[in-house]
């Protein structure tokens, strides 16, 4: 989130007219150069107006700044501000109390800018469901968050959560669990990207895509339609999971049966080209804060074509980025005792392809250190 932040602490001239003028430079939220001007009959009384003016800015910036909070003063703040408007008493009332009896006694005290994992892991529900941190943190000796969301499926909502977590966090390594599928025009995707529209105006790197796409209009129009969006419910899930999760990753329960058919190859879908610009966009986001980007594909129960992934492939070699596939036949497709649907792991499958991804990206890692 970018912040306001002084340029100068003042400075004191005398004016033609006889009196004293001061002039504080100081940048924006969106980082444009702006000045705050002063006036009196004596350099003493402005050079104090101006020592005054650049302590309430310091103390403003400090207060607004959401990564300097602790857990409690943030979450009530987005309770109070964005929840309260747009649910019913009853349901407003139930979060609250969640919030109260049960996150803030755990967690409350902690500070939201705390959390810097070494490793950061991108992408879908698939991200969200199939790697363990616990596992990888344990191979690697590196810390791990899962910042996979559900339905987030395009490389427009990764390329966005990106940019706005590196405006608190630099990771050392962010894998992409990515598909064909997520760079494929449709309008669920636009939909999606509403989750971070109560952010428009805090990032500029995230505020290109709503630009790119025609859809920054309509939130700028009106400060409280933005709310009106997929971030109520995506938020609560964030923050009142209805399980516990092992930094960001929510296992799935074992299901009463496991896929049966595994269906015909699928044929590669036609990617959307400003889709797969954005990728390069996302590669070069990464490289400009010398961030490791790993490309990674998890399993499905499902046969694809063998040309299937080429098109992301193809960017991956040209770009010299590792690519770990591990949708391939016979990898996992033996075992449909590992999943929940054609499209997920149960919680034994991500287990066990956690270990698998754990001991390849350690390997990787260690060579790119020599």
């Amino acid at each position: 989130m970018a912040q306001r932040k002084l340029l100068t602490n003042g400075n004191a001239f005398l004016r033609t007219d006889g009196r004293w003028g001061g002039v504080v430079w100081y940048a924006d939220e969106r980082g444009e150069r702006k000045r705050k001007s002063f006036s009196g009959t004596t350099k003493a009384e402005v050079n104090k107006k101006m020592t005054d003016y650049v302590a309430a800015f310091d103390k403003m910036v400090m207060e607004s700044d959401e990564s300097r909070k602790t857990l409690e003063e943030s979450m009530d703040n987005w309770l109070r501000v964005f929840k309260f408007p747009s649910v019913e008493r009853g349901s407003y009332d139930r979060l609250e109390c969640t919030a109260k009896h049960q996150i803030y006694p755990l967690l409350g005290s902690k500070i939201v800018g705390d959390v810097s994992p070494d490793i950061l892991l991108l992408g879908t529900s698939r991200c969200e469901n199939h790697y363990v941190p616990s596992i990888i943190q344990d191979s690697t000796g590196m810390s791990v968050f899962n910042a996979g969301i559900s339905a987030s499926g395009s490389i427009y909502f990764q390329y966005v959560t990106l940019a706005h977590l590196l405006n608190h966090h630099t990771p050392k390594v962010v894998v992409l669990d990515t598909g064909e599928s997520e760079y494929v025009e449709h309008e669920g995707h636009l939909n999606m990207l509403s989750f971070y529209a109560p952010h428009i105006g805090r990032c500029a790197e995230a505020d290109s895509v709503f630009s790119q796409l025609g859809m920054m209009g309509r939130y700028q129009f009106s400060h409280l339609y933005r709310y009106h969006s997929l971030s109520n419910a995506a938020i609560a899930r964030l923050f009142m999971p209805d399980e516990p999760n092992d930094n960001g990753y929510t296992p799935i329960a074992c299901p009463p049966s496991f896929p049966s058919t595994i269906g015909e190859p699928q044929q590669p879908l036609p990617s959307a080209p400003q889709m797969l610009n954005t990728f390069r966009r996302f590669i070069a986001l990464c490289r400009s804060h010398n961030i490791q980007l790993v490309l990674s594909i998890s399993p499905s129960y499902s046969i694809l074509d063998e040309h299937y992934y080429d098109e992301l492939k193809a960017i991956a070699a040209k770009e010299h980025l590792p690519f770990l596939d591990y949708d391939t036949p016979g990898l996992y497709t033996d075992h449909p005792e590992y999943f929940y649907d054609n499209a997920h792991l149960w919680e034994k499958g991500s287990r066990i392809f956690s270990q698998r991804f754990a001991h390849d990206l350690k390997i990787l890692l260690q060579h790119n250190k020599r």
